[in-house]
């Protein structure tokens, strides 16, 4: 693993995978990821329909984060702010795989 260059990869998510990002998108590079962060990032990645709140409060981490415990992404006791250590990221990649019927 090497030094990347955030901007090349995002206008290739954003061109390649039409995957869209908030306008302060860079300083998150050196932010730790929340679990409220990552919920919501998931769900306008994947185009997850059916959180309603989600449409009235457009990017809100909070109806994210509400919907990713629904679906049982997250533990009922998640918090928008919680840090994502790296073992709950990977839990969190592993359940999205198993929601999404990921391959072996």
């Amino acid at each position: 693993a090497g030094e990347t260059d955030l901007w090349r990869e995002l206008m290739w998510l954003h061109k390649e995978r039409d995957i869209r990002f908030r306008r302060d998108i860079a300083k998150l590079e050196t932010m730790p990821l929340t679990k409220g962060n990552a919920a919501h990032m998931l769900m306008t990645s994947m185009g997850v329909k059916g959180w309603v709140m989600q449409r009235i409060f457009k990017g809100s981490q909070r109806y994210a984060l509400r919907q990713a415990v629904y679906l049982k992404l997250f533990s009922d006791d998640s918090t928008v702010h919680e840090r994502l250590s790296g073992n709950e990221l990977l839990g969190f990649l592993s359940r999205i795989r198993e929601l999404t019927g990921g391959e072996e």
